[in-house]
């Protein structure tokens, strides 16, 4: 096994891990954390999709970022 193949199974076996453990109703804090951390350290980047939850916030606080918004 190569080394790129290799660093692409772990990607997956953590993402995978990682999924289940979000899907459980008792998800630990330290794995919310844990998932975020991987989201971010891989450059993973959430856009609000119509109708959800993140779109209304992204909306409601629209006006009153300190920071440009990106993506939309």
């Amino acid at each position: 096994m190569t080394s790129e193949e290799l660093d692409n199974l772990i990607y997956q076996l953590t993402a995978t891990r990682l999924v289940e453990a979000l899907k459980e109703p008792d998800v630990s804090p330290g794995m919310l954390q844990a998932a975020l951390r991987f989201m971010k350290d891989n450059g993973v980047a959430g856009l609000p999709i119509s109708g959800t939850a993140a779109e209304e916030l992204r909306d409601r606080l629209g006006g009153s970022l300190p920071f440009p918004q990106t993506g939309t």
